[in-house]
Order: structure tokens, then sequence, then C-alpha cells
């Protein structure tokens, strides 16, 4: 039995020939244009990623003592703060005026705190180069209040907090940098 070919047959053979070359090509652009994509949603999330770094200020003047605990997000998008836990061995530190006074109290001498003010607010948003002041307190100087208060650098700090595409993060004060959380966890 002889094959033969007519140009028709030739033509059509040369048609899905080059069907199949297309097809190959689209496949392999379908693949680029995907991987780009991955890439641009990368660098658009890295374009409003927030980082919060965290800071104890400590001045001792003649006068009295001044401490606060800050925060501040040094990242390049705004930070939204899910949640905010401050405590001390067992004792949890709430922005309740009274538990925070109570805790605070027991660091300085009774008659030597002045000015307490507490915010540790969550569900507020940070925005890029901002700060704000979670502990503000001010207190008379006493013997020995300097060994008391850097006892206050063992306070233990845990924020979540979110970029605007709900990428989570959670900042713990044994950690260097923001560890990456998929979820907050209680």
């Amino acid at each position: 039995m002889e094959i033969r070919f007519d140009r028709s047959d030739v033509l059509a053979l040369l048609a899905l020939f080059i069907s199949f070359i297309t097809m190959g090509i689209s496949i392999y652009e379908t693949r680029i244009l995907k991987s780009e994509q991955e890439i641009m949603r990368s660098q658009q999330k890295a374009s409003v990623w927030p980082y919060i770094e965290k800071d104890i200020n400590i001045e001792y003047t003649n006068l009295g003592t001044h401490l606060q605990y800050v925060i501040k997000n040094k990242g390049v998008g705004p930070a939204l703060i899910k949640r905010i836990k401050l405590q001390h061995a067992d004792s949890i530190i709430s922005n309740d005026y009274q538990n925070a006074s109570a805790f605070f109290s027991t660091f300085f001498q009774d008659a030597s705190l002045r000015n307490l003010t507490i915010a540790l607010q969550e569900k507020q948003v940070l925005s890029p180069e901002e700060e704000v002041i979670l502990i503000d307190i001010y207190a008379d100087r006493y013997p020995n209040d300097i060994i008391q208060v850097s006892k206050l650098f063992e306070l233990e700090l845990s924020i979540c907090f979110a970029s605007i595409y709900e990428d989570k993060w959670l900042l713990k004060n044994d950690k260097i940098g923001p560890e990456y959380v998929e979820y907050c966890p209680d």
C-alpha cells in the first residue's frame, strides 16, 4: 500500500504543525505572565509593608524619673494594630487606669508616682513614621529607684499588626524583628 500526499495533505500537516507550535508558545507566554503577576503582587504588598519597633526611654533628673514605652511604625505603609498585650511575669497590664496604676506603683514608691498615662489601644492605625506612647510615667526620685525601674525592661510586649492587604505580623520583645504569622494568636 502506497501513501500518497497531495498538495492539500501537505498544507494540512503544515497547518497542524504550526498550530502545535503556536499552542506551545501560548502556554509558555501564559507561564511568563503568571510569574510576572506574582512578582507584581509581591511588589504591591512590599510597597505598603508596615514595620513596628518598640523603644523604652528612661530619663533620670534630679527632680524625677520620666519613663516612656513607645512603638513606632518604621515601615512604608500603615500598620493596623489588631492586638496589644503587655505583661510582666503573670500580671497582664490592661488599658484600665486603676489596674495599670496598681501595677506600676509596685515599681515606684506610692508617693513618688506622679503621672501615669497608658494607651494600649487596639484597632488603631499607625501611619508610616508615626509614634505612639503606650506608657508614659513621671515619678519622683527615691533611693534605689534606678534598680527598681530597670525591672520594667522585663515587660513582655506582643503586638499583632497587619498591612492593608491583611498580611499579619507579630512583634514580640524577645525577637529582633517582626515575625510573619498567618493569624494573630490569642
